[in-house]
């Protein structure tokens, strides 16, 4: 089995677990990263497209436009760290890849309610006294981009960002969330020796 086959096979039930591990609630972002000890950072100078695979079959990639985003977003922070993108069929240092996912979500709170008022049950009749909590329930949509750094020559991962996020409305919106997420999981490249 091939490596990205593999990798296939085992990012589609990481991808839904991921958000229950990395966020508590309607966190708005949240971004990990991972990496090979063994990988030799100071080697990796160029970089080639994979493209990017849609896990959760959400449809999201038959959009050009957050194929293109994301492309965007992530050749900024490789930019800034200083590799730089050849051709395709160029020979490359690193094999630059992404997945993504979706998943509905819902969060529900309590809100407790001040002071007193009349409380009326079907058992027991009318009642003064502490009035009831509000229930409010929020349906969302999370996101989660994983960014994946394969080293060309060894085909083995040398590097992996999660970028946990809710989905607005206005997709905009939504990559200048993930541009800053990005930003944060970027922060951690090349990794610290010492950050095992």
């Amino acid at each position: 089995m091939s490596f990205p086959t593999r990798l296939t096979a085992t990012l589609g039930a990481a991808v839904l677990g991921l958000s229950m591990l990395l966020t508590g609630g309607c966190a708005s972002t949240n971004a990990r990263t991972d990496f090979d000890p063994g990988a030799d950072f100071t080697k990796f100078h160029t970089y080639i497209w994979a493209g990017g695979k849609d896990i959760t079959n959400s449809g999201l990639l038959e959009n050009s436009l957050v194929d293109k985003r994301v492309k965007e977003i992530v050749t900024r922070q490789l930019t800034a760290k200083g590799l730089t993108e050849v051709a395709a069929g160029q020979p490359a240092d690193l094999v630059v890849r992404y997945w993504v996912g979706v998943k509905e979500k819902q969060e529900i709170d309590t809100i407790p309610t001040a002071g007193y008022g009349y409380a009326y049950g079907p058992y027991w009749g009318g009642r003064w006294g502490p009035a009831y909590d509000q229930v409010v329930v929020n349906n969302y949509h999370e996101g989660t981009l994983i960014v994946d750094l394969i080293d060309a020559k060894s085909k083995e991962l040398a590097w992996r960002a999660y970028l946990v996020q809710t989905m607005e409305r206005d997709l905009k919106k939504t990559a200048e969330k993930a541009e800053r997420n990005a930003e944060a999981a970027f922060k951690n490249y090349p990794p610290h020796p010492d950050a095992k």
